[in-house]
């Protein structure tokens, strides 16, 4: 399975994607699968061999590019630092050796991202033992799932045997 990376560049004027009269040649239509709060990746498969393009912006004029790092025809790339609630718009292409073949602009909206932002940057160590072996059991039994719930409330907790 070939996975890209992609990366930020620069792409000269007279490289952006515009539409082509010929029809993309897709093998796999577009799909934007979401990562994190600021980030999705655009995925697809193209019939012609090349590296991935696909430029964006919050409107019909793009401004922004990202490019995979590697050639094929399964083309993966991220696209980073974006905005909560934004309307998106654009284009994926393939820089092929016969020139730069792109698709129809389509869109995609952050406000239907579900993904929290991380925070556990952002919350200070337990110092309460009973709340770090809680925590320790809740990370170690993932096929269970878990909710752990820490306030800032003084409460006394009362060991209960697990049913």
């Amino acid at each position: 399975m070939l996975t890209c990376v992609a990366v930020l560049t620069g792409i000269a004027p007279a490289e952006t994607p515009k539409s082509t009269p010929q029809t993309f040649p897709f093998a796999v239509r577009p799909a934007v699968r979401f990562l994190g709060p600021s980030s999705a990746e655009v995925f697809w498969e193209s019939s012609e061999a090349g590296r991935g393009l696909v430029a964006f912006g919050s409107t019909g004029k793009l401004g922004q590019t990202a490019e995979s790092d590697s050639e094929g025809t399964r083309h993966r790339v991220v696209l980073n630092n974006l905005l909560p609630a934004t309307l998106y718009h654009y284009r994926i292409a393939v820089r092929t050796p016969g020139g730069l073949v792109s698709g129809k602009i389509q869109t995609f909206d952050t406000s239907v991202n579900e993904i929290p932002p991380d925070l556990s940057s952002s919350i200070p160590p337990a110092t309460n033992p009973l709340i770090r072996e809680a925590a320790a059991r809740a990370v170690n039994n993932r096929n269970r799932g878990f909710c752990l719930i820490i306030t800032r409330r003084t409460h006394t907790c009362h060991r209960q045997p697990h049913q």
